[in-house]
């Protein structure tokens, strides 16, 4: 039943995708957040014990509870450096959609498709006299050509294929 289920269900989209992953990050983070401040609050506790074992003049257990401290500390900034990777890959993440060069082709695809009266009007920056009059696919070439990236090249190459 549920493999009929996932079929009749439709692909969600890449921005569904980035909220539904950055959502189970912040729960995460969330979540972190919930350990450092347990870890805190038994640090509290424990120098207070350390406190009354040196009232009582108990060096040894004073030391050991001192090394606890020592430790939970550590944890806690590990907790933090955790925090911070979750934070970075959310961003990346909405960083890689928000770019997405398809979603950007197709929404950029109308200065492609210009009509060939407008692209001879537009002027070239590399392009000298000689290409104006070449015709439309000259100033193509030489409006867009430099403006190519790899990334951009790659799509475009599995556009076309």
């Amino acid at each position: 039943m549920e493999a009929v289920k996932s079929l009749l269900k439709p692909k969600p989209t890449p921005q569904q995708q980035l909220r539904e992953w950055q959502r189970r990050l912040r729960n995460e983070g969330r979540n972190i957040e919930r350990q450092i401040r347990d870890v805190q609050r038994e640090e509290k506790k424990v120098e207070k014990s350390i406190r009354e074992a040196a009232k009582r003049n108990d060096i040894g257990s004073a030391k050991a509870l001192a090394k606890e401290v020592v430790r939970s500390r550590k944890a806690v900034n590990r907790l933090y450096e955790n925090k911070a990777q979750l934070n970075s890959i959310s961003m990346h993440l909405g960083e890689i959609v928000g770019n997405d060069p398809i979603a950007s082709l197709s929404s950029n695809s109308h200065a492609v498709a210009l009509p060939p009266t407008v692209l001879p009007s537009i002027p070239s920056r590399r392009a000298g006299a000689a290409v104006q009059h070449a015709g439309p696919a000259a100033h193509f070439d030489a409006l867009f050509k430099p403006r190519i990236c790899g990334k951009l090249a790659y799509i475009t190459l599995r556009l076309t294929y």
